[in-house]
């Protein structure tokens, strides 16, 4: 239950320990920055992608309104074409935006990169 017997002082393994942790700190430092540009960029993927799915949407939403000012007029045989375009664009951006926004809240794990000691 003893400690291992050593030829070096208690100075000389205090000061080897100092050097180890400042190289422990220093590496534990790039790889939470590695981690952290790692989810950067996963985020901003899955912004972009929010971002395109609501213009998706928002056209979706023009289009369905289109229709309802045509199926108000007195010729309206070109509304139901319009409303069934409208509603489809509009449940896909939807659909779509959810998904990217789930996607966004649980991000991938960390790549092979960040798993690897840094040295």
């Amino acid at each position: 239950m003893g400690a291992p017997q050593s030829n070096s002082s208690v100075g000389e393994l205090l000061g080897m320990l100092a050097a180890n942790s400042g190289t422990l700190i220093q590496q534990e430092l790039r790889l939470a920055s590695h981690e952290v540009i790692d989810r950067a960029r996963s985020a901003s993927g899955q912004i972009g992608f929010i971002a395109l799915w609501g213009a998706v949407a928002h056209a979706g939403l023009l289009a369905i309104l289109t229709s309802v000012m045509i199926g108000l007029s007195p010729l309206v045989p070109i509304w139901i074409s319009s409303l069934v375009l409208g509603t489809g664009l509009f449940i896909t951006g939807v659909v779509l935006v959810l998904k990217s926004i789930e996607a966004l809240k649980h991000p991938k794990p960390a790549g092979p990169a960040t798993k690897e000691p840094l040295s």
